[in-house]
């Protein structure tokens, strides 16, 4: 990998009050093409050893350091600070041990200053005076170290701040022999698939030239550019060329995925998180944060996705145009409203409706014509087509629309009669009224064009493309020399023929312009637009089943279909998947879905153990097309047809899209009653924050369960319905459920159901009871392998230790957003937001304890989350009116509160904490009689639920 010298800065400086003044900064540091490090780069990292940063400014070349009015986060020991240095200071002193210069800038005492200072906080928190004094102190001490240690400037404006920031950097000469930490990575684009080229481009020099600018630039409003046309425009061509006519920075990636090529939003993941981090290795599934994290820079990378509508909706049951797939949606609108300086091409035949909300604000989309008449003439003389402007117009006429001429036709047209009629415009294809009048007349008229052409070639080309055209994601030629072995109808005109011979003859199909290739893993492999292979697809003389199964034949041996131990290794869990679905293709639906449930161990071991959500959603896709559950497979039983929409549908609830889990969960408990679909739609709605239809279905589980005789079915029923009461304020039944499920079970709730009451517990003030409620569930969990509990097991430990042993909080955390990402789990993340904020705010971090309840309500808002919409905004409330924001936090507390009163929501503990902070922002703005008002509703609510904070509320009426 190339690379090339460059200075690593570090910045350094309380957060909250200097934003403005780090932008400068960076800004400046970047104008002098040098590397700014500042934490804002990296992703959260709660309860991250005082060491792990400060090695951060011992490694770069140079520190700046700024300083104002405030003091900052001061680490304990515990994390590895001295509990009386604020991470800024050590920061400095560990770059002044590595022997690194430190370039100190100091506000100046008499400039005029808006944002918060020390001392401010002896108003918003008189409760803390002792402490705050002496941060003033310890801030005057650090000044003064400042001013005695190292290169001291002050400074009044940002502005001012910048231009002396670049002035000591362009003087900042490293000793002679001074080698840098840090060099730059040049890069190199990655086309992990080729975009289909015209095979001759001509016309649209104003849109080339609007791609190509957009590509060079290295800052833009848009952020997301969106190419929209119908198939076959020349949406692909028009993007491959800007890529190819651009002079591309090599300070930044560029990175090229085609959903025509591989919808399979994971491996699209996994892929751009290899290139963009320069890792060699990543775990299964959840790269989206990853990816982020790698984005969240100040370079201009540029992500290309080709063909999105393969992901998208075509408006049956979403939107039409929606992204179908809730990670890259969320992406999607991330790189919109900026990540870091990262941004993203796309094409697509359906608008980018999930970007409504940016359009002139981070999105822009060009809607691209079909061919004018003069662009359309040069096109055709490019494939030697003969004659005059009047003759090729007059060949053109029948493609002709409202003056323009769909270009994927010209081409095949082109290529027709400069291939196989000489050039002569008179041997052209005949065109029918019939065509030109159908409901899509560029696709009648391309058919037509298509027809004459597939006459024109041999038997051994048209079979060719006929197999090709069964591969939606292209083919390797290893899987075309399978076919031909089989031999009989399913090799056809093929038959006999050498891998060298079907790579000649794709070649020479490509030559034509019928198919591409792009190299993967380095592997050819051909494929053809969408058009086409719908076309040459038709004339497969042979059932496709058997030319599947031929694949199918080869892939099967080399794997267990019933193994003792489940697979977990992603190469094999692809060879599974592939596997899976050639069987499905070959008609052998039971046998698919055996390797699905016995294989790979279904929902319990991908979803539970694995966190590969991502890849068993994919799967269970191709069981029931478009989520068309009347098309699902009639060759399954009913038992596996409701066992396989069930999976679907937890699958979906992990990933965030509760509303596409409502409907699979419904169709499985419409095909096999019983407790389990019940309680699964009890679960979605308790995540969705719709408490009293929560209640509804865990009663109606309970039943069930009952019934049936089913003793776990009770547990898990009565747990849900326990859960449901619980939110909507009755104690005393949500008691005696927990209590009755606790007999059923003859031992302590664990699995869920435990980490259900033991969330209880906690909103009661039962800490000691949760906590060794939790140690034993997390115990267990490990024993079982069942990951995804581990992982909610350990962020509510985080929670739990956070006042006596925030180090071991933030290891408990660490774990549990390892699985929480790598799983893409939405619930499992808002629970980690929910806990980091908390740990944070603990620390007195309060920028990061803000920034995290911020990053977890957009995706509890995004996904309609409405339990941890609610909850992160109480937590963040809590943050603000200690960060000293009382105005904020009433914003927050009072959206928590009205969404609490919603009616499908009636979430009592919503309420309680909701009217307590906003009594606690309106006493801090000196509103005392709202303070009084909210805060005896508050009392009131909170003595009725035995709210564990309940001192609190007392307290702070006693002031009013």
């Amino acid at each position: 990998m190339a690379t090339r010298p460059v200075l690593r800065i570090f910045i350094s400086s309380t957060a909250v009050d200097l934003l403005d003044y780090r932008e400068k900064v960076r800004d400046a540091v970047l104008g002098l093409k040098n590397l700014p490090i500042q934490m804002e780069t990296f992703s959260a990292q709660s309860g991250q050893p005082a060491s792990e940063v400060t090695q951060m400014a011992a490694d770069a070349d140079a520190v700046i350091c700024i300083v104002a009015h405030r003091y900052g986060y001061v680490p304990p020991k515990a994390l590895g600070g001295d509990g009386e240095r604020s991470i800024t200071w050590l920061e400095v002193d560990s770059a002044r041990h590595a022997g690194k210069p430190v370039f100190a800038f100091i506000v100046d005492p008499k400039a005029s200053w808006t944002q918060a200072k020390e001392q401010d906080r002896l108003v918003s928190e008189p409760g803390k005076a002792a402490e705050i004094f002496k941060a003033v102190q310890k801030l005057q001490e650090f000044k003064a170290y400042l001013e005695n240690e190292f290169t001291r400037k002050t400074f009044s404006t940002a502005d001012e701040l910048a231009g002396q920031v670049a002035i000591t950097l362009a003087n900042f000469a490293p000793q002679p022999g001074y080698a840098p930490v840090s060099t730059a990575r040049v890069w190199q684009p990655l086309f992990c698939h080729a975009l289909q080229p015209a095979q001759h481009f001509r016309g649209r020099a104003g849109r080339l030239q609007e791609l190509k600018d957009w590509l060079q630039t290295p800052v833009t409003p848009d952020r997301v550019v969106s190419v929209v046309a119908a198939g076959g425009t020349g949406k692909t061509a028009l993007v491959h060329e800007a890529l190819h006519q651009a002079k591309l920075s090599d300070r930044a990636g560029v990175f090229v995925w085609s959903f025509y090529e591989d919808p399979h939003t994971d491996a699209f993941l996994r892929a751009a998180y290899l290139y963009f981090t320069g890792e060699k290795d990543t775990p299964t599934g959840g790269m989206l944060e990853r990816l982020q994290i790698a984005l969240s820079g100040d370079f201009p990378h540029v992500l290309v996705l080709d063909g999105l509508e393969r992901v998208q909706s075509e408006g049956d049951h979403r939107r039409r145009g929606e992204l179908e797939d809730l990670q890259l949606k969320r992406l999607v609108c991330a790189l919109a409203g900026g990540v870091g300086s990262a941004r993203a091409l796309v094409t697509s035949r359906f608008p980018l409706v999930d970007l409504d909300g940016y359009t002139g604000a981070g999105h822009r989309a060009i809607v691209l014509d079909d061919l004018e008449r003069p662009v359309a003439l040069d096109v055709l003389r490019a494939w030697k087509v003969k004659g005059d402007d009047a003759a090729l117009a007059q060949l053109l006429e029948p493609l002709n629309i409202g003056g323009f001429y769909h270009a994927l036709s010209v081409a095949v047209l082109g290529s027709y009669i400069g291939n196989f009629a000489g050039g002569d415009p008179s041997r052209a294809p005949e065109f029918s009224l019939t065509e030109a009048e159908g409901s899509d007349p560029k696709a009648g008229r391309l058919h037509r064009i298509l027809e004459q052409y597939a006459k024109a070639l041999t038997p051994v080309e048209r079979d060719l493309l006929a197999r090709l055209s069964l591969f939606p994601r292209g083919v390797k030629v290893e899987i075309l020399g399978w076919i031909v072995q089989s031999g009989g109808e399913v090799a056809g005109a093929l038959i006999g023929l050498k891998d060298q011979q079907l790579v000649s003859l794709l070649e020479r199909l490509k030559t034509l312009g019928l198919v591409f290739r792009y190299e993967t893993n380095q592997q050819a492999v051909y494929s053809a637009h969408p058009f086409l292979r719908e076309f040459f697809r038709s004339l497969l003389v042979t059932k496709p089943e058997s030319v599947h199964e031929s694949v199918r034949a080869k892939l099967a041996p080399s794997l267990e279909s019933r193994p003792d131990a489940k697979p977990s290794d992603p190469t094999v869990l692809d060879q599974y998947e592939l596997l899976i679905e050639e069987t499905l293709l070959a008609g052998r639906v039971q046998e698919a879905f055996d390797l699905y449930w016995y294989g790979l161990g279904c929902f319990g071991n991908l979803g539970r153990v694995l966190g590969a959500n991502g890849r068993g959603l994919r799967i269970l896709e191709r069981f029931v097309p478009e989520d068309d559950f009347s098309r699902i497979e009639p060759r399954l039983s009913l038992h596996d047809q409701a066992v396989l929409v069930n999976d679907l549908g937890m699958f979906a609830r992990n990933l965030g899209d509760l509303t596409r889990a409502r409907r699979a969960l419904a169709q499985s408990q419409q095909l096999q009653t019983d407790s389990l679909g019940d309680q699964n739609l009890a679960e979605v709605e308790l995540y969705a924050g719709r408490f009293r239809q929560a209640l509804v279905y865990s009663e109606g589980a309970v039943s069930l369960a009952t019934e049936a005789q089913r003793v776990d079915y009770q547990i898990f029923s009565l747990a849900f319905r326990a859960t449901s009461h619980f939110a909507l304020g009755n104690i005393a039944a949500a008691t005696a459920d927990f209590q009755r499920a606790t007999e059923l079970e003859r031992s302590p709730l664990f699995s869920l159901r435990g980490i259900q009451e033991a969330e209880c517990k906690l909103m009661q003030g039962d800490r000691p009871g949760a906590y060794s409620q939790t140690q034993a569930n997390r115990e267990y969990t490990i024993r079982g392998n069942y990951n995804d509990n581990l992982c909610r097991c350990d962020v509510l430990l985080a929670r739990l230790v956070i006042p006596e042993d925030p180090a071991q909080a933030g290891q408990h955390l660490q774990d549990a957003r390892a699985f929480a990402n790598r799983s893409g789990a939405v619930e499992l993340q808002l629970r980690c937001f929910h806990a980091a904020c908390e740990l944070q705010r603990h620390l007195g971090d309060y920028p990061q304890a803000i920034a995290e309840a911020e990053a977890g309500i957009l995706l509890a808002d995004t996904c309609m989350f409405g339990k941890h919409s609610i909850g992160l905004r109480l937590v963040l409330a809590e943050t603000l009116l200690a960060a000293g924001d009382a105005r904020k936090a009433l914003r927050n507390a009072r959206e928590a509160l009205d969404r609490s009163e919603q009616p499908d929501c009636a979430y009592a503990w919503g309420q309680a904490d909701g009217l307590h902070f906003c009594g606690l922002a309106h006493l801090r703005l000196g509103e005392r009689e709202l303070a009084r008002q909210r805060l005896t509703a508050a009392l009131e609510l909170r003595e009725r639920l035995g709210h564990g904070r309940i001192e609190e509320t007392r307290r702070a009426l006693d002031l009013c």
